[in-house]
This record gives structure tokens, C-alpha cells and sequence, in this order.
């Protein structure tokens, strides 16, 4: 049955996979098997359509870091955790969908943003202090202005710019960038703890 939530979950899929803007709404029609008409009885239009699709991503998004963060693992394990969540996101995306939100929807861009500045650099902040707690990472560390770097430097990750995806495996450079800050924040044992946790991810095809 077709239902909102069917709508935004194709809708999601074509845009990862193509970008928004080579995304009509009959290309939607046709992969759902249903007519247009029908999709506008979920939708305003496809700015709608990509709002919602957005707010549906960020709602999973906090859902399950949360998850994560309650399986008692400690700050390193949840930082990796959250890593391969990232990666599987990151191998699917077409390049052209962060380039898209900020040109053509900037209201839905701007969603991100907050969403990264606020709960992104929450959870970071909350990792910081756990792992300061547990000896993992260096006590001396002012969890708020690492965080903030952080969220800073994990933007550029994303940016056609920085990183173009004809020259760039995203994944290969989102692990890179999760050991370097690693390496910036760990205790010698965190290190140690760090090392093979990130073995382990490798192994798996993730790092």
C-alpha cells in the first residue's frame, strides 16, 4: 500500500543514487508504479517532497546515533559505530545531492545544517567527555572546542570542492578523517584501544 512513508523512502533512494535535480516527479512516478497525481496526494510539490525527505533522513539519522550511543560500548567503540553507519551512507551517495540542496533547496540545506551544529555536535561533545571519563582520551582535552572543530572540519568532507568525487573514494576519506581525529584526542591506551578497533573495521571493508 502507498503511503507517505513509501513516497519519501523511493524518493530518498532516487535522489542518493541520481542526485535531486535529475529526479522528476514522473521518474518517481514510474518507480513507485503509480501515477503523479497520486504522489501529489502526499506532496505539495517536489520542494515538499524533498523537505519531507530530509526531515525523514535527520529524524532516522538521530534515532540511530541514539541507538548507538545506549549500547553501553565505550566512547571509541561508539565513535566507530557511528562510523560505519556514516560509511554506508557516504558508498551510496551521489555527489551532486550536496551541491543540489544548497543551489536549487536551501531551506532543506539550512535543516541539515542546524541539525549538524546542534545535534551532530552534541553527541560529538558527549563522546569527548565520555571518553575522557573512561581514560580513552587525553583528560586535558576542552570537549566543547574539540567538538566544534570537529563539526568544523567533518564539513569539508562533504564539499565537491575539497574532496571531488572523481578524484576521491568519500568513505576512504571519512575513515581517514575519524583516525585522524583519533590520533588528536586519544590517551596512549586510546590509541592502542583505537588501532585495533579501526583494524577490525578495515577488516570488515569499512575503513
Amino acid at each position: 500500500m502507498i503511503n507517505l512513508s513509501t513516497v519519501i523512502a523511493e524518493a530518498s533512494e532516487l535522489f542518493s543514487k541520481y542526485g535531486i535535480r535529475s529526479v522528476t516527479m514522473e521518474d518517481l512516478s514510474r518507480s513507485l508504479g503509480i501515477s503523479k497525481k497520486t504522489i501529489y496526494n502526499f506532496v505539495d510539490n517536489k520542494k515538499d517532497l524533498v523537505d519531507k525527505a530530509i526531515e525523514a533522513f535527520l529524524i532516522d539519522e538521530c534515532k540511530i546515533c541514539d541507538q548507538i550511543s545506549e549500547k553501553n560500548h565505550n566512547a571509541i567503540e561508539e565513535m566507530v559505530e557511528i562510523g560505519n553507519y556514516v560509511s554506508q551512507h557516504l558508498s551510496s551517495l551521489n555527489s551532486s545531492l550536496v551541491y543540489d540542496l544548497k543551489k536549487y533547496y536551501r531551506n532543506s540545506w539550512q535543516r541539515v545544517e542546524r541539525h549538524r551544529l546542534n545535534y551532530v555536535y552534541s553527541k560529538i561533545k558527549q563522546n569527548i567527555e565520555k571518553g575522557k571519563a573512561q581514560g580513552l582520551y587525553r583528560s586535558t582535552l576542552n570537549a566543547s572546542l574539540v567538538a566544534k572543530f570537529y563539526i568544523n572540519q567533518s564539513h569539508q568532507l562533504i564539499s565537491e570542492e575539497s574532496f571531488p568525487a572523481s578524484q576521491y573514494d568519500l568513505v576512504k576519506v571519512y575513515w581517514e578523517y575519524l583516525r585522524y581525529h583519533f590520533n588528536g584526542i586519544c590517551s596512549q591506551s586510546g590509541k592502542e584501544y583505537m588501532e585495533n578497533n579501526l583494524k577490525r573495521a578495515k577488516s570488515t571493508g569499512n575503513a
